[in-house]
């Protein structure tokens, strides 16, 4: 048996503008910025790590000659991100409001969730869903 408390899976996000996307994800989801670490030589973000309301996630730019690779925002990605809670509906409309594409918008599922489903303006696509069934 493992120790729930020292494992967690962490999204790693690679963005054209790291402190531009930094900003946007503070304002439309409510996080906050917890580490920064920018590249000696020409100040690019290296690792940014944001956090809120009991999930986190990082972020970087572009790193080609370190093999990450950017979000092709013309079609949809290998990596969704899913926010689930009370104030689902909420974040995703403010998400809208700051500029992300609407992919599907918010309504009641053939399961009882509600959910809604958009592209942010840093390519990445993310669902959020509130449920007041366990699913």
């Amino acid at each position: 048996m493992t120790n729930a408390h020292l494992e967690r899976l962490v999204p790693h996000l690679v963005v054209a503008h790291a402190r531009a996307a930094i900003a946007w994800y503070q304002q439309a989801l409510e996080l906050e910025l917890v580490a920064l670490v920018e590249h000696p030589e020409d100040g690019r973000v290296l690792h940014a790590e944001l956090r809120g309301r009991g999930w986190s996630f990082y972020l970087a730019d572009d790193f080609p000659q370190y093999g990450s690779r950017l979000p092709d925002p013309t079609r949809s990605g290998p990596l969704m991100l899913f926010v689930e809670g009370p104030r689902a509906k909420e974040l995703y409309e403010r998400a809208l409001r700051m500029g992300s594409r609407d992919l599907n918008p918010w309504q009641r599922t053939l399961h009882g969730a509600e959910l809604g489903q958009l592209r942010d303006p840093h390519g990445y696509e993310w669902t959020f869903r509130h449920s007041t069934t366990v699913v």
